[in-house]
């Protein structure tokens, strides 16, 4: 650990101690590894077997907490199989909590983002085709990155977003509505240590919450959250989405809350889900 204002609590010891294991071998060896994007950061680049003139790429953001995962964890390969739909699959490591908190994290992906711009020439990718995904706290970040302070080499075509957190003041609350304890609001969570002296800087969790980012030329967002989710309650996903519609920008969200599923449940990743994010980044990129 590189900051030294971290407590070992039972909630962090869990993350920490939550081993997921490594995607298989096999499947790793198919990627272009370690390839270097930003300081002393590095991706895997898988390209699929059948490639067009112009490679549509998504950027593929873990999960874990803030504070753990890894570029080829388990739970990445069912995300990477994007690539058998014809996508690249683009799997950075990013700077976890425990070594520097917010905005750091997010600037990363958005240096990714800035890498495959830079990089689509040399490996077919398409530049003007770029899509975040992300699962949990990786969904948190793909919707920060792709809606912050947006510039051309960091924009995005489209953000797939799996049961986000999306409004750091109302998590607690939501979660209580949901019959879940409250976890958030609290300066030792992992949100807390994501956070770090930011936590209660009314400002900067305003910055750290998707949902004031929304603007007219944000990218296409599709949000899939179960309504059995004891981790992040569905109620995020439904503000946010409420909020677009609020805003006017209705067109610009997709909300699919998937009955009794639970934080990531496998069919999030199941073949028929992964053809579904297929015709729906397809159909964006129609009608955008």
């Amino acid at each position: 650990m590189k900051r030294t204002d971290i407590v070992m609590t039972p909630e962090l010891k869990s993350f920490l101690s939550f081993d997921i294991g490594k995607m298989r071998k096999e499947f790793a060896d198919q990627a272009i590894q370690d390839i270097a994007y930003c300081n002393d950061l590095k991706l895997d680049l898988y390209l699929p077997d059948s490639r067009k003139e112009k490679i549509p790429a998504v950027i593929i953001v873990f999960g874990g907490g803030w504070v753990s995962g890894f570029k080829q964890d388990g739970f990445v390969e069912p995300m990477a199989r994007i690539k058998e739909c014809g996508y690249a699959a683009v799997v950075p490591d990013y700077t976890l909590a425990l070594d520097d908190c917010f905005p750091r994290p997010v600037e990363d992906i958005q240096a990714c983002v800035k890498w495959v711009r830079r990089n689509a020439d040399k490996y077919g990718l398409d530049a003007e085709n770029i899509t975040l995904w992300g699962e949990s706290a990786g969904a948190h970040l793909a919707l920060e990155a792709g809606l912050m302070h947006p510039e051309t080499e960091e924009s995005v075509r489209s953000i797939i977003a799996m049961y986000p957190l999306t409004d750091l003041d109302t998590a607690d609350a939501q979660a209580e509505q949901c019959g879940m304890k409250a976890r958030y609001d609290n300066p030792n969570s992992v949100l807390g240590i994501f956070m770090g002296n930011g936590f209660s800087d009314e400002k900067i969790r305003k910055q750290a919450s998707p949902v004031n980012h929304m603007h007219a030329g944000m990218p296409d967002i599709l949000i899939q959250h179960g309504t059995f989710d004891k981790m992040i309650p569905y109620l995020q996903s439904q503000e946010f989405y409420d909020a677009a519609i609020k805003q006017g920008m209705q067109d610009k969200v997709q909300l699919e809350l998937i009955p009794g599923k639970e934080h990531t449940d496998p069919w999030f990743f199941q073949k028929e889900n992964l053809s579904h994010l297929d015709s729906w980044m397809q159909k964006k990129k129609v009608s955008g």
